[in-house]
């Protein structure tokens, strides 16, 4: 297992394998279906508790060849602050430097396992989708993955990138074809999918992969849709996308609170820019914020 002290160490760490996953879904849903809660694994020599989901990931990885692997829950220590913010600081080094970014939506479905099945057919262009695999196609647009902050950074970032659902796996490329097969264009036009931003969420992601870096304010905007359990991480999340992140946000603070991070972001911005144009994007907030402050 990469650990950060690995960095530091020259020459440490050569090859590894990025995981960018969610940490808490819906209990007993397809893509949590894992009947272990709990199971003890052996890594560095040390034996440690992890929760099933974790479990099932590093089971994966080591029936995909994988020894040397990144996983942020083992890897960093997620009860101190300090480290926190210090190693959501090196997240872009940490997932661009990987040899590989597996993104693990969970357990498999019936239906997941037909469109992936589906997906991996070089034929697929050609070829009709059958209602699973139409289902299938909507389990996994569904899947909360899409909606968390962080996965723009660790799949923007990333040179090779496989989606791994069960034991299913496909390149980023590979999905992103589908998108552009006529077929799909329809699906996605039905009033289901069409409301769901996951949907624009993939594309944006994609879109920061392909194209320039933004500035951070219309990075901010271009992913509201997105979504962290710690509001903070709204900000922290993007700022490796951002051409000048290092000029409004040097580094990550989580000893700063919601509403400091909201407001010093506000006030580097007008200072720095000289652009009134941010208190036009402020709204009523659940934030403790001036007025003049967006969320």
């Amino acid at each position: 297992m990469v650990t950060p002290r690995d960095f530091h160490d020259a020459g440490a760490v050569t090859e590894y394998t990025a995981v960018s996953y969610t940490w808490k879904e819906p209990d007993h849903y397809w893509y949590d279906v894992s009947t272990e809660k709990f199971a003890v694994f052996e890594v560095n020599s040390r034996l440690l508790p992890v929760a099933g989901k974790l479990a099932y990931v590093l089971k994966a990885l080591y029936q995909l060849g994988v020894r040397s692997a990144w996983v942020d829950a083992l890897c960093i220590n997620q009860s101190d602050l300090a480290e926190r913010g210090h190693q959501v600081e090196r997240m872009r080094e940490i997932y661009s430097s990987a040899q590989r970014v597996i993104i693990f939506l969970g357990t498999p479905s019936i239906y997941t396992d037909a469109f992936f099945k589906y997906v991996a057919d070089a034929s697929c262009a050609v070829k009709g989708m059958s209602l699973a695999e139409r289902f299938g196609l909507i389990e996994v647009l569904e899947h909360p993955y899409w909606t968390r902050a962080w996965d723009i950074q660790e799949i923007a970032e990333a040179h090779n990138i496989d989606i791994l659902c069960g034991e299913q796996l496909v390149s980023w490329a590979t999905f992103m074809r589908i998108f552009d097969l006529g077929e799909i264009k329809e699906l996605l036009v039905n009033d289901r999918l069409h409301s769901q931003s996951p949907i624009q969420q993939i594309r944006a992601i994609n879109g920061f992969r392909e194209g320039p870096r933004m500035p951070l304010l219309q990075t901010l905007i271009s992913t509201r849709s997105a979504q962290a359990t710690d509001p903070r991480d709204g900000v922290y999340a993007k700022l490796g996308l951002a051409s000048d992140a290092a000029m409004l946000f040097p580094e990550p603070d989580h000893t700063l609170s919601a509403e400091q991070v909201a407001q010093m972001f506000a006030v580097r911005y007008l200072t720095t820019k000289r652009d009134i144009y941010l208190i036009c994007l402020a709204e009523e907030s659940w934030l403790k914020v001036p007025s003049w402050v967006p969320d």
